[in-house]
């Protein structure tokens, strides 16, 4: 990752979903219809290492603070864990309904959502909700392979940790 200054945004998900991926990886999914409604489908690109979708359990807007360095133990021990592929040097943060499908590609995500530049590689990726509609994630470089073995999407639940 290229900061080491954390990122701050808003995101509005309809359905309660965050996405982080590589819009390039999602590409064979673009002529779907509404492929990220279902929970199997965003399981599977998820376990495949080409997203991360967080279950946020409800909707609205939800601030996200992102940190691109060297993961601290607390996230590591409490946050939510994928492994995912980047192969475009692009890292998408966005609403889970605003991945390519219904015949957009990346161009569906001018809507909302955040760029962060990335190098090329497989990248750990670790979320937390710190408060209500309050998430952390932390992203980091790793050589580990781009798999996981997920069997209900991954979700975002409150706990309680030392920041």
């Amino acid at each position: 990752m290229e900061t080491s200054e954390s990122i701050d945004a808003l995101i509005q998900s309809d359905i309660g979903v965050l996405a982080i991926f590589d819009p390039g990886l999602l590409e064979h999914r673009r002529l779907e219809r509404d492929w990220w409604a279902s929970e199997s489908n965003r399981i599977a690109e998820t376990n495949r290492g080409n997203a991360m979708f967080i279950d946020c359990r409800v909707g609205g807007i939800h601030r996200i603070r992102i940190f691109c360095e060297q993961v601290p133990q607390f996230m590591r021990k409490s946050g939510t864990h994928a492994v995912i592929s980047c192969r475009t040097r692009k890292l998408f943060v966005a609403a889970g309904e605003l991945v390519p499908s219904n015949g957009l590609g990346t161009d569906i995500m001018i809507n909302g959502g955040l760029y962060l530049s990335a190098n090329e590689g497989t990248i750990n990726v670790y979320v937390l909700e710190i408060l209500p509609y309050s998430l952390r994630i932390d992203i980091e470089a790793t050589d580990d392979a781009p798999t996981n073995s997920f069997i209900q999407s991954p979700r975002a639940f409150c706990r309680d940790v030392i920041r």
